[in-house]
């Protein structure tokens, strides 16, 4: 009920706060960066048409962004769902991957989305590993490209930080008015939302568990290749698919939506201590399966001949 809760609430909230800003509020914000630029694009616009400008602001910019994003997010989560109910047989891999999807990174996401989630890709953590991941990746490639990708890694996470700053700034000035005059449930409501907002910036569960990921399937290199990703996609279908066929409906989507890293620490641990050879013979193999349909864009091979969703 909780997740439901923040899931509504904060879709609630972003629309209408986003549709208040885009076709009631035409005052511009001249505090926001991107404002410049918005007021860039009116001049060339005024130049080449003779026209005022496009009658667009650096909020109303921010905010279709962020519907977009919304909509993204919530089209995945829609989809999932769907094709895992809808489409894939019960005991398909496809369908336990895309329960996993939907459960595990796409509905966290929606929980406490916002365009202030454009921070997290600019906190120091996260530009250290995707700087190390891309050298890494860039081993061996040709001085220009070397130079191409990093310039573009500088380029788009400054206008990520601006972007989000300017999120940041927005949504403290339209819930100013909320901490004005008598307190009253709306309010409080309103405040809970954004307060979960702020604290999704950092998607600290998904980000330790991620990196619980890069310690069991990454290797001493500490960088997950595709054969890698497959094995922990494996993993987490084969986690799924137990948990439904062992507690039901109900009691598997509860323990999916609770399900955190200790757990996985826990299973993992276990299964390091219990686990034969074969098994990890068996999960290797299945892993480069996936991998080598994935990098060859194969899409023909039958779901029920998955050997890892085989009864």
């Amino acid at each position: 009920m909780t997740v439901l809760f923040y899931l509504f609430s904060n879709t609630y909230s972003l629309v209408d706060e986003d549709l208040v800003q885009i076709f009631q509020s035409r005052e511009s914000q001249h505090f926001l960066l991107s404002q410049e630029a918005v007021n860039i694009i009116n001049a060339c616009y005024h130049k080449w048409t003779g026209k005022m400008d496009m009658g667009v602001t650096g909020q109303a910019l921010i905010c279709c962004l962020e519907l977009s994003a919304l909509l993204a997010l919530w089209c995945r989560f829609l989809w999932l769902l769907y094709y895992a109910v809808c489409v894939a047989s019960s005991r398909s891999g496809r369908k336990w991957l895309a329960v996993q999807e939907a459960v595990w990174e796409t509905l966290p996401e929606l929980c406490s989305f916002s365009a202030m989630r454009a921070l997290h890709f600019v906190t120091p953590a996260v530009i250290m590993s995707d700087a190390t991941q891309r050298r890494a990746a860039l081993e061996g490639e040709a001085l220009w490209t070397k130079t191409a990708e990093w310039v573009w890694l500088v380029l788009s996470r400054i206008a990520i930080l601006v972007f989000g700053l300017d999120a940041l700034v927005l949504k403290c000035r339209e819930n100013q008015p909320w901490f004005e005059g008598r307190i009253s449930l709306y309010k409080c409501w309103l405040l809970l939302i954004f307060v979960k907002q702020i604290l999704g910036i950092v998607q600290l569960g998904m980000f330790v568990r991620e990196r619980l990921f890069i310690f069991v399937f990454g290797g001493e290199d500490s960088q997950m290749q595709p054969k890698e990703i497959a094995r922990k996609d494996i993993w987490n279908s084969l986690l799924a698919m137990k948990i439904f066929d062992r507690f039901g409906l109900w009691r598997s989507i509860a323990i999916m939506l609770s399900f955190d890293d200790r757990d996985f620490q826990r299973l993992v641990l276990n299964e390091q201590a219990t686990a034969g050879q074969s098994q990890s013979a068996d999960a290797e193999a299945g892993g480069a399966k996936i991998a080598a349909s994935r990098s060859s864009g194969d899409e023909s091979s039958n779901d029920e001949s998955f050997y890892w969703c085989r009864p």
